[in-house]
């Protein structure tokens, strides 16, 4: 069978760097109108030739970069605000936040962290070596 090769401009590799990295700087808080726009091209295009590199549109990887900022400032952190947690990320209000995180993760986020927290615990108990505390 013949390979399809399929050639690539160099206006396409740049544009596709462009949008990444300003999606992962944004931490996917920026919407596809606005990075079409910084990227002059119109939305139809962008999300054509996004869908065609990533295999998604990129509304829905904006999404999966804001859930996963979300998770690992959850794990690095314990919230007690979830509101600000919410409004740091770029999301309305704590209702927009969970919404979206139950997309994602089936849970909220008051869950994971929980599950979070005890996984780290399971974990450090279980160490095959002796604590440096519990030496004699």
């Amino acid at each position: 069978m013949k390979q399809l090769s399929v050639r690539i401009s160099a206006y396409e590799q740049d544009l596709m760097k462009n949008v990444l990295h300003r999606i992962f700087s944004d931490g996917g808080s920026m919407n596809v109108h606005e990075l079409a726009m910084r990227e002059v091209v119109s939305e139809r295009q962008l999300h054509r030739k996004f869908a065609g590199w990533i295999g998604i549109g990129p509304k829905r990887f904006s999404e999966i970069v804001r859930f996963h900022r979300v998770l690992a400032s959850i794990h690095q952190n314990p919230v007690s605000d979830w509101a600000a947690l919410a409004v740091e990320h770029g999301f309305y209000d704590q209702a927009h936040l969970i919404r979206h995180f139950r997309k994602f993760y089936g849970d909220t986020p008051r869950t994971a962290a929980k599950e979070h927290h005890l996984m780290m615990s399971d974990l450090y108990n279980r160490l095959d070596k002796p604590s440096v505390i519990l030496k004699s």
